[in-house]
């Protein structure tokens, strides 16, 4: 599996968590995984995040210019931060998730590590954006490979 980039707002062990239950999203599309993952973690590890202000400073600061009225207390400001800020990092990283979400698929489908290892995952798909279905990538990744493969690639 490939890592994933961050910049370091928060540990490493809160962004390897959310990309690990990435993983495990079966139906919807990216964009919607990442929106639901993020919202879980922002909630779930809540108070957690108050040891990381300083470096969410940036994210605080924008929830706060986005709301005219002062009615969210600070937990919910951190919360909408931690929420944009991983929604940030999954989005940088949507195509090293899709390449594990591909890795990940064929090892299930018992394919051996030698074989997943020999496959470019970047070839197996297309331009993806918020919007694309994780079944789409997943039909297409199938298609894609059993052509080469069948075909002597």
């Amino acid at each position: 599996m490939k890592k994933y980039f961050n910049e370091g707002l928060l540990p490493d062990e809160y962004v390897e968590e959310g990309f690990r239950r990435l993983l495990e999203i079966r139906k919807g599309t990216i964009g919607e995984a990442f929106r639901k993952v993020a919202r879980e973690m922002s909630v779930e590890y809540q108070e957690n995040y108050y040891d990381y202000i300083y470096e969410l400073e940036g994210y605080i600061n924008e929830v706060l210019r986005e709301r005219t009225s002062l009615d969210m207390t600070m937990a919910e400001v951190i919360s909408k931060a931690v929420e944009t800020y991983l929604m940030d990092v999954f989005y940088d990283n949507t195509y090293t998730f899709l390449e594990n979400y591909l890795e990940r698929m064929f090892l299930s489908h018992g394919y051996s590590q030698k074989e997943v290892d020999s496959m470019n995952m970047s070839t197996l798909f297309d331009l993806v954006d918020n919007r694309t279905s994780l079944f789409h990538i997943k039909k297409t990744a199938k298609r894609r490979w059993k052509d080469r493969f069948y075909s002597g690639f």
